[in-house]
């Protein structure tokens, strides 16, 4: 019979820094078998983890989460359970201040502020640790479960923020079973393009001496995402795109004590003879990050199954990590202005969002000091994204012969506007020749906006012909002032492609149209 059993952790934060991180209640889960007693969580159990993370920094903010299991032996000793071998993030200068010894690290991605982003984590409890802490054989006994979140920024710098601690009770049978728990680490949370990210895994050890002379395998997959983590890893992965399988780890003798650091095949097995326990087993390599990882979110799976025929991952580790800096709310890789007649067509592509309510629009002549809200309502942005997307805004106020400056803004969902470098736009006048704009919008399909200007005034005329010089059309025919004109094209024409011409005193001009389907 399989039963799951949840306690929830009624403890608050033992150590916070004030205002920039709390810790919401921790849930403990396990997956019990029938050897277990009722109630009790059991050795060689896979505890699983959810902890729930706000941001409080005032601004879109990153985190390492560390989560140790550890007691106090019958001496008054601490002693930690060992989820893997030495961590290679605790010896890099980036992770200074940053302390993962004995527990399993998972990265957030980017929480804005306010925000609520749920951590998730799969303990082994393993009977060599409950020996450890003076449990015996088939007795029970109390263990505290602890998660510390660290503060990460972009330049690799670390430190303490909060932590909460869940008591557990716990139950130690004999033997253990043959399946054990898995850790996945990485050395940063955030890369540029190109970087090698750094990832470590391993399996935590049980009571019998694993056959590590097995043939066997642990592939770390590594896919990148097109949105932003949903909390879900699973979902995350499933539906993530495949970009690397790196490493394995096959044949190896263990030593009867010990430990062996083979750096041709990136391991390290760590064996103690008297307790008779395997204490660690990790291995390392590298993912270089490319240009098409930039602006996305990679994750990384550590299989169920990996490890040896005997004593395999009970469940798939996950971690992500992130290329490019998920910090910045908007990235905005253009923004343009494209006059036609008296109107001006504003254009912006992003390439990511993140918890963006929508878009404003500023103006100001240019030798005005003060920009003036051009946009009445918010134009809706998409929220939190990483995928392009493409906007637009027609100014249909503007007047020849005058520069403007443009200024577009975004504004969070929690109300904060950012403003982004402007762009200048200068509207032509009617110059010393007949001017004819291309119709909007081009190629035409029904109804289309066509702008001319005239320098002179007096009679003008403007007429569609087809490619063999028959008139199809006459849209003008009259006396016109000097200056910017519009007229709408709204007869429908067979798709094909035609000509403008515009005749007017002094001088005559002609462009291309093209109608669609």
């Amino acid at each position: 019979m399989i039963r799951y059993i949840t306690i929830i952790s009624l403890i608050a934060l033992v150590r916070t820094s004030l205002g920039s991180v709390s810790i919401g209640t921790v849930a403990i889960t396990e997956l019990v078998n029938n050897c277990t007693s009722e109630g009790l969580f059991q050795s060689s159990d896979v505890l699983k983890l959810k902890a729930p993370i706000t941001n409080n920094e005032v601004a879109p903010a990153l985190f390492r989460v560390v989560v140790r299991m550890r007691a106090t032996n019958a001496s008054g000793e601490t002693v930690d359970a060992n989820f893997t071998g030495p961590l290679l993030v605790s010896t890099l200068p980036t992770a200074q201040g940053f302390d993962d010894s004995y527990g399993l690290v998972i990265n957030t991605p980017a929480i804005p502020d306010g925000g609520t982003y749920t951590v998730t984590a799969r303990l082994g409890l393993h009977n060599q640790f409950l020996g450890a802490i003076g449990i015996p054989n088939n007795g029970s006994g109390m263990i505290e479960v602890d998660v510390e979140v660290y503060k990460y920024d972009t330049t690799g710098a670390a430190g303490f923020l909060a932590s909460a601690t869940t008591p557990i009770t716990v139950y130690r049978r004999n033997p253990c079973g043959n399946s054990t728990s898995g850790t996945l680490v990485t050395d940063r949370v955030t890369y540029a393009v190109g970087d090698p990210v750094t990832i470590e895994w391993g399996a935590a050890g049980c009571d019998a001496r694993p056959a590590f002379a097995e043939a066997s395998a642990a592939t770390v997959e590594v896919r990148r995402m097109s949105g932003v983590p949903s909390g879900d890893p699973v979902a995350d992965f499933d539906a993530a795109t495949p970009v690397a399988s790196i490493s394995t780890w096959n044949q190896y003798d263990m030593p009867d004590d010990g430990c062996v650091v083979d750096e041709g095949v990136s391991r390290t097995f760590c064996y103690n003879d008297q307790i008779g326990t395997v204490q660690s087993v990790s291995l390392y390599n590298t993912y270089t990050t490319q240009q098409a990882d930039f602006n996305h979110y990679l994750i990384i799976r550590l299989p169920q199954g990996a490890g040896t025929a005997s004593h395999p991952i009970r469940e798939a580790q996950f971690n992500y990590v992130f290329v490019g800096d998920p910090l910045v709310p908007i990235e905005i890789s253009s923004f343009t202005g494209t006059v036609r007649g008296l109107t001006v067509e504003l254009r912006w592509v992003t390439l990511s969002e993140q918890e963006n309510l929508g878009y404003r629009i500023y103006r100001k002549l240019l030798d005005e000091g003060e920009y003036r809200l051009l946009t009445g309502e918010l134009i809706p942005g998409a929220g939190t994204t990483l995928q392009t997307h493409e906007y637009s805004y027609v100014d249909e106020t503007v007047e020849a012969g005058v520069t403007y400056l443009y200024r577009l803004a975004d504004v969070s969902t929690s109300g904060v506007e950012v403003r982004h470098e402007p762009i200048t736009v200068t509207i032509p006048g009617p110059g010393e020749e007949p001017r004819l704009e291309e119709p909007v919008p081009h190629p035409v399909r029904g109804k289309a906006i066509l702008w001319y200007a005239v320098p002179w005034g007096g009679r003008v005329r403007l007429a569609v012909y087809d490619v063999a010089g028959r008139q199809k059309r006459l849209l003008v025919d009259d006396e016109r002032a000097p200056g910017w004109h519009t007229v709408q094209l709204d007869e429908r024409l067979e798709a094909r492609a035609y000509f403008l011409r515009l005749e007017a005193p002094r001088g005559s001009t002609s462009r291309r149209l093209v109608v669609a389907d």
